[in-house]
């Protein structure tokens, strides 16, 4: 979710990346994941995420849903807070 929300956000690209982090360092904590899983799972989305920017339709509709958050924003005037 964080390199999707990554393209339709990129200004919070870092936020994202790092809740993400901090979501996996808690699996671990927990005993539920070992470091290795969540790196590997940190690969796996990074791949699987291009492989989706590579398809048009998902890129067509990625932008419509970006387009259509720019307008509710413009709307509510919600800013970037």
């Amino acid at each position: 979710h964080a390199y999707i929300l990554g393209h339709i956000f990129p200004e919070y690209q870092d936020h994202f990346e790092g809740v993400a982090s901090e979501m996996a360092f808690s699996r671990e904590t927990r005993g539920v994941h070992y470091p290795s899983d969540s790196e590997a799972g940190k690969g796996f989305a990074r791949q699987f995420v291009h492989e989706l920017m590579k398809g048009r339709k998902f890129r067509t509709d990625l932008e419509s849903m970006k387009k259509e958050i720019v307008q509710v924003r413009a709307a509510h005037q919600l800013t970037k807070k």
